[in-house]
């Protein structure tokens, strides 16, 4: 149910921006992940007469080409083909796009961050303010929970590190 609610959320914002499109002057689209976003911005594109840049950012790439079914592959592949240009945000992902014959028109711009907002600071002012025992270990996930990202391993091993360390804890954000 829930996936067809997407699907037609999805065809019905495409149609708006496809209206938009033929009425507001602009010179590209550029969309982010490959496969819905980017394929829907490829499609339009296409039928805009519009380039299209296409921000692939890890796991639309690790799982889509991947995909048993093969049709997220199949459009993942479209997309790359419909596109002008690609961004990956590492050089791991340039290099699987590569493979797919896509490298020439791929380019990395590496994810980013405000240094104004993250910043080292004090590591006991830090879990004071976050109410985190000063004595326990701390092993922090961040990161898109998805199969690529190994957290299932990363659990299994923490078991193992607690039995040999008491006052270690996992925290995952995903």
């Amino acid at each position: 149910y829930r996936k067809h609610y997407i699907q037609i959320i999805t065809m019905i914002i495409s149609l708006l921006v496809l209206i938009i499109g033929k009425k507001i002057k602009f010179d590209l689209i550029h969309a982010h992940f490959m496969y819905r976003p980017g394929y829907i911005a490829a499609v339009l594109g296409r039928i805009l007469d519009k380039p299209v840049v296409v921000t692939a950012h890890g796991s639309d790439i690790h799982q889509n080409l991947y995909d048993e079914s093969g049709l997220f592959r199949k459009r993942t592949i479209n997309t790359m083909r419909w596109t002008r240009g690609i961004i990956g945000v590492s050089q791991s992902l340039k290099n699987m796009i590569a493979e797919e014959g896509f490298g020439y028109k791929t380019f990395v711009i590496p994810a980013g961050f405000s240094g104004s907002k993250f910043f080292a600071m004090d590591t006991k002012e830090c879990r004071d303010k976050l109410f985190l025992d000063t004595n326990i270990k701390i092993l922090l996930f961040i990161g898109n929970l998805v199969a690529v990202k190994g957290v299932d391993i990363l659990i299994k091993a923490f078991k193992i590190v607690q039995s040999k360390m008491d006052n270690a804890e996992l925290m995952v954000i995903g």
